[in-house]
Formats: C-alpha cells, sequence, structure tokens
C-alpha cells in the first residue's frame, strides 16, 4: 500500500482542479475527503474524480458527488473507491464551489472552504 495525495489541506475557493497523480501502480484507489466550510460562503459544492493517459490529460470523470448545506458529509467522507478497470494512469481532483446568488445587484459572492483528499492504492484486490 502507498499513500496517495490529491489535494492536500487548504484553503479553495470557487472551481479548480488538483495536479495528475500517477496511481499505475495500483489495482485499487482508496480515497476519503475531509470538507471544511465557512457553511454561509459555501451552500453548495461537487466534487469529481477524474482520470487519463497522462498528467496533463485528456481527462474523463470517474466519479462525481455534490453537497447542499445543510447536509455537509461526515469528516473522511465521502469514501471512493475505484478500481484498476475504471482508471488510466493518473487521477486527478476537481471541485466546484458555489455561495450562492446575492440579492442586491445579483452577485454570486466567493465560496470558501478547505477541502483535502487523501488515501491508499494498493497493487492488487486485496
Amino acid at each position: 500500500m502507498s499513500a496517495i495525495v490529491l489535494l492536500a489541506s487548504g484553503a479553495r475557493a470557487d472551481r479548480g482542479f488538483g495536479v495528475g497523480v500517477s496511481v499505475a501502480a495500483h489495482a485499487i484507489v482508496r480515497l476519503t475527503c475531509t470538507l471544511l466550510a465557512t457553511l454561509s460562503k459555501c451552500p453548495q459544492l461537487t466534487i469529481a474524480i477524474d482520470t487519463g493517459p497522462t498528467a496533463q490529460g485528456p481527462w474523463r470523470e470517474v466519479h462525481t458527488a455534490s453537497f447542499t448545506t445543510p447536509h455537509w458529509p461526515a469528516a473522511g467522507e465521502p469514501r471512493i473507491q475505484l478500481g484498476a478497470a475504471d482508471l488510466d494512469e493518473f487521477i486527478r481532483a476537481r471541485w466546484d464551489g458555489h455561495a450562492g446568488t446575492a440579492n442586491l445587484g445579483h452577485v454570486t459572492p466567493s465560496a470558501d472552504f478547505d477541502l483535502t483528499i487523501s488515501g491508499i492504492g494498493t497493487p492488487d484486490a486485496a
């Protein structure tokens, strides 16, 4: 087993993506997410896992999960398990957070959250 870190803990805003991480040596990838959010600033968040043949893609989505307040996931959730049949050589994390629309001037304020996605890879299906 070896550690996999798609997103280290850190402040995130709105939308973005992490770097491609090689999973070529792994038959199974098990990931967990930890999300801390200022709920008034991020009432909706979508997390996706993409896979591609190189660290630069091209990417295709293999997992997605969406959360809205007040239904934020507990720490360590969601748990994501992906098998070699689902994956190319690299994976990356992608996120899209929405803070909602303010009434005055129809401004969409910036989403504000801390998202970590990490886990382990195993060389066989154990």
